[in-house]
This record gives C-alpha cells, structure tokens and sequence, in this order.
C-alpha cells in the first residue's frame, strides 16, 4: 500500500463511485436515535427492579460500577449500536454489551431498514474522521453536521449480510494477528531478562571460558582490590565518607547458584564504593537551574542516562549531601512501592542524584561498570524483596552493600557486556519489526472496511 493511498484511507467511503444497484443515503436516514441519560436513581449496589448502567467503562470493558432504576433510564438490549457522543473517545461505535440504562455520554443507534452489524462496520470505518472533527474546546462531542451527514452506501439487504460475513471474516484473523503481536512485547521481556539471568550466572559464557582457560581468576581479582585499597588508606589517600565503609573482602557463597570456578562470589561493597546522594534546599532558589546535572529516583528507570530533568548549582551541590558521580556510575533507586525501587541505570554524563538513589562508584580497574550495571538489571526483582518491609518498602545504603555478585574474571566481564549488547540489539530491531506489523494491522483493517463498503471484496 502506497504513502498516498494510506493517507486517502479515511476518505475511502467519501469520494468514489458506487456500484450499479447501490444507492448513498444520509446517516440520519438509515437510523432513529436516542441519548442517554442521567436516570434519577443510581446507586453502586443492585436492588430489586434495578438495571446495570451503561457508562464509558461498561461499554468499553464490561466494568459496570452502578446500577440504576428502570423507569427514568434510557434502555438498550444487548447488541444494541452505541456511539461515544461526547469525550475523548467521541465517534466510537461499538455494541451494548448486555441490557442496561444508557449513560449521558452514550447514545443508541437503531437502524432502519439497513442491516445492523453492516451499519456498525461502516462507522468503524469513518471513526477517525469523526474523532478528528470534534465539537468543542473542553470535553471534545460529535459534531452532528459530520455525523448525520455521513454518506452511507447501501447495496441489497442480501448482499450487506454477504459484505458483513465477509468483512467479519477477515477482520477475525486481523485481529487475531494484533492480539498475537500484543503478546510479543511480554515474551521479549522475558528473553532480555533470560539472557541477563544466563549472562550473570556463567551460562552465556561456558564456550568462551574453556577457550581462555588461563585468565586470571576472580578471587585474585578481589584480592587485588583490598590490597590497593589498604595501600591507599595507608597513604592516606583515599578520604573516608560517612557513606563508605572500609571492609575485608571475603570470599562469601551463596549456595543458590551455582557458578563457574573462576567466579567468586561477593558483596557490591568489596568492589565498588557506594555513596548516597542528597537534595539541596528547594527554598533556595539560588541552589537550582544550574549546569550541574540531579536525577530523582524516578528517573532511575532500567536506562542509560545522557540528560536530567532538573540541574543543580555548584552552591547547591555545595550546601547539600548531593555528590558529583562521574560517567560510568551505576545507580539503583532504593525508594519505591511501584516499579521504581530496585530499577538501575547507568550515567553517560558527570550527575548528582537525590538522596533515594545509591551510587556505585567504581575506583578500580578491575571491574567492568558495565557488567555491574548488567548484573543490577537482572537482579531487579531480587534487589526489590530486599527493600520490603516497614511502613514505605525501601533499600539503604546498608543494604545496597550487602547484596552479592557472582564476579567474572575481568576479561570475562567485558566479553559478557560484548554478547549481551548484541543480542540485545538483535531483540530491537525484532521489537522495531513488531511495531511495523503492528501499524500494518491497524491500516490493514481500514483498508478492508474501505475495500468492502466500495463493493470491492
């Protein structure tokens, strides 16, 4: 299908000429209505002799959350044609999904001599000519002259049920389609967090060890860091922080996973120094809308990070417990009933952060940030049960320190972040593709409607 014919497909039941034996009629020809209403009696619990009513929700999903009185309510029968006169969805056509009290922002279509389910395909068809010309400023509604003027192509009775079994035909397997690649995005989830389960246990990886079997372990790795680190507090170069600990560095198991001889087992504060951060003062406004760059938790969300949406000034980085994290820190967000507390991301740009958000800064050259940040992104639901417990669910920095890694050797870290990053990739492009058989469907079904209501199927 064409550009040009994509952007025609909202004209298809407007300009083109009708098949011999095919009349056009006006839609206020071929259909009495009615409104809905307000009934005088509506309550959330049913009585006896009351109805459910019909509101948005019920129409669209089934919810029915109020019920009504018979006598001042306006009736429809299941299957009964409904449009959404007034709201954002205005134009939408759909069918009473049981006998119910018709809610004021519905009304009720009933067709005259025009088969009922043919009329509801055809205003499928004009939904978005009539969504896109609304009345009013506010609450968008129909706007009538459009509605009841829409040109409406009527064959035989006979052959409107044979367009109708047609179109329903095909749009079963339209929709069958859309609903298989609506799935797809779940079951790509579950593929990246498989890879990252694989990755940072030692599975993505067993072919690659036993071609370079005489890297250099990681329990020397972690022996390496502690010395550097003593020798560094013994020359009294590394400065203590309330929010770094000095600790030996163990070779703890965890017994739940098995990995590679060459792995070791550790905590994130035996490779990485872990700081907190801070907010400065939101009275002073001298402290805000400068160049220095300050990430709330929210925006912690599984990503790289490359901008904020609030920047500090070097006196609000100075008059505060934020900290100046260079590129390559790995962040996990601590606070958090939602999906927010124990996501990660990884800085791209020098950044301070707020004080919810725990910052892994990496002073050694034996550790792959990148790989750290991996292992944060499969651990995501693990790091979250840590944080349970207590009146708001939330990590600290204690916490945040004594969780384990399973550790590579170094080169295997990086060789690690090299396969993830490809097959990573590889699951883009196929969740690109997904999105364009998705924009197929949606266009696919305006075609068939067009296709049919011109007497083409």
């Amino acid at each position: 299908m064409s550009a040009h014919e994509n952007s025609q497909i909202d004209q298809i039941f407007l300009d083109y000429e009708l098949p011999d034996g095919w009349l056009s009629k006006k839609l206020r020809d071929v259909v009495s209505n009615k409104k809905g209403k307000l009934p005088r009696q509506l309550e959330e619990n049913p009585w006896s002799g009351s109805i459910p009513h019909i509101d948005i929700d019920a129409f669209e999903r089934g919810n029915v959350k109020r019920h009504s009185d018979r006598e001042s309510a306006v009736i429809v029968q299941k299957g009964d044609l409904i449009v959404v006169w007034d709201g954002a969805r205005c134009g939408l056509v759909g069918k009473a999904p049981f006998e119910g009290s018709l809610g004021s922002t519905l009304m009720t279509l009933k067709p005259l001599q025009i088969n009922s389910n043919y009329l509801f395909f055809l205003l499928r068809g004009y939904f978005k000519i009539i969504n896109s010309n609304p009345r009013g400023i506010g609450i968008p509604h129909v706007e009538p002259d459009i509605f009841w003027n829409l040109e409406i192509p009527l064959p035989l009775l006979s052959e409107q049920q044979h367009i109708v079994t047609r179109v329903d035909a095909l749009l079963t397997n339209v929709n069958a389609a859309r609903d298989r690649l609506r799935r797809v995005p779940l079951i790509m989830k579950k593929f990246r967090q498989a890879v990252l389960t694989a990755a940072c246990e030692g599975r993505l990886t067993e072919g690659w060890r036993e071609e370079n079997s005489n890297e250099v372990p990681a329990s020397q790795l972690l022996q390496q860091i502690k010395k550097n680190r003593q020798e560094q507090k013994n020359q009294h170069i590394a400065k203590k922080s309330k929010n770094i600990q000095d600790v030996d560095v163990e070779t703890t198991q965890d017994e739940s996973t098995d990995i590679p001889d060459s792995w070791i087992w550790c905590q994130i504060q035996d490779i990485t120094q872990v700081h907190l951060g801070g907010t400065p003062s939101r009275k002073e406004s001298s402290y805000w809308g400068g160049a220095i760059s300050w990430i709330s938790s929210g925006e912690v969300a599984n990503n790289r990070i490359l901008t904020t949406k609030e920047k500090i000034t070097d006196l609000g980085l100075q008059n505060s417990n934020a900290k100046l994290y260079p590129k390559g820190t790995v962040l996990i967000a601590m606070i958090g009933e939602g999906k927010t507390r124990g996501q990660s991301a990884i800085l791209d740009i020098e950044a301070t952060t707020n004080q919810n958000v725990a910052g892994l800064v990496f002073d050694t050259d034996k550790i792959f940030n990148e790989f750290v940040w991996l292992w944060a992104l499969s651990q995501y639901e693990k790091t979250r049960a840590v944080g349970r417990g207590g009146e708001q669910p939330a990590l600290n920095g204690e916490k945040v320190r004594n969780l384990m890694l399973a550790l590579p050797p170094l080169a295997e870290q990086h060789e690690i972040v090299r396969r993830v990053g490809l097959l990573f990739e590889r699951a883009d492009a196929f969740d690109q593709e997904v999105a364009a058989a998705s924009r197929r469907c949606e266009r696919l079904t305006q075609a068939v409607l067009g296709k049919a209501f011109q007497g083409k199927l």
